[in-house]
């Protein structure tokens, strides 16, 4: 159950960060960085999950 959870944060994370760099619209820059901010905290979160166990 642990490993899905960190696959969990790894993915939205992923996504969050994908999101940021090739979205589109009216976002201002800040919102779009502090989504990058939020997509690399999950990926970092993710990564240490799965590596403590």
């Amino acid at each position: 159950m642990h490993d899905a959870g960190a696959w969990a944060f790894l993915i939205g994370g992923t996504m969050l960060l994908l999101a940021s760099l090739f979205g589109r619209g009216r976002e201002t820059g800040r919102r779009r960085l502090l989504r990058a901010a939020v997509g690399l905290c999950g990926i970092a979160a993710g990564g240490l999950r799965l590596m403590t166990g």
